[in-house]
């Protein structure tokens, strides 16, 4: 498993899950898994960002294989090709081997989150479809629009800011071409900040909307 990836979630034990989650009889299609590579001040930023937004579920520590990787690792950096067979004969000589379970396995730190509704726009079929140019930016500017009026809400009720606004990190509730409504994902916390208290709602407009342009979108 690639670190740092989000995983959907097919199924998980109850008995997995912290109380105050289980009363919300969650279905595993709802919910999503990062996987990081340790404990640090990135991870804990974006636990304590993820409760103040409402989409954290759980937090803890994950075993994963470590000979796939491992192996992965060595024949890439050997230059060998790594295919689905080869895999899954580095998975076998592991189980066949006299390893422990602390050599074969290593704990990875998780984050477990909601998977909120909504779809990058560029992947909207009614963006994807749309021929006419001017309609499309239409539609990029308004999510554009209610993307940083929902950073900026944020960004005063909580004193931090989401910078990482590019166009696969805002997922739109579309009907048609009009753009009801966004929501922002990936509360990595190496791009959130802290604001100053004399920080306006013109400021953080004024900084959302030349940052997050049409243009800048558009060259992405």
């Amino acid at each position: 498993m690639k670190i740092g990836m989000v995983f959907s979630i097919v199924l998980y034990k109850v008995s997995h899950l912290p109380r105050s989650i289980l009363q919300w009889n969650i279905d595993p299609s709802r919910l999503l898994v990062k996987i990081l590579k340790q404990i640090d001040d990135d991870m804990i930023a974006e636990v304590k960002a993820l409760k103040i937004v409402g989409q954290f579920v759980a937090s803890g520590m994950l075993k994963l294989p470590v000979a796939r990787s491992n192996e992965a690792k060595r024949m890439k950096q050997g230059g060998r090709k790594i295919t689905s067979r080869k895999v899954r004969e580095v998975n076998k000589n592991a189980r066949d081997s006299s390893l422990n379970d602390d050599e074969l396995f290593e704990l990875k730190p998780v984050i477990v989150m909601i998977k909120m509704p909504g779809t990058p726009l560029t992947h909207t079929p009614e963006y994807i479809s749309e021929k006419n140019p001017e309609s499309k930016r239409r539609m990029m500017g308004d999510t554009l629009e209610l993307m940083c009026d929902r950073v900026g809400k944020l960004a005063l009720e909580h004193r931090f800011v989401h910078r990482d606004n590019i166009i696969g990190n805002i997922l739109v509730i579309n009907e048609g071409t009009e753009i009801v409504d966004v929501n922002i994902i990936d509360w990595g916390g190496r791009y959130l900040s802290s604001i100053e208290d004399d920080v306006t709602w013109d400021d953080l407009m004024g900084w959302c909307h030349n940052r997050w342009a049409v243009y800048v979108w558009e060259a992405r």
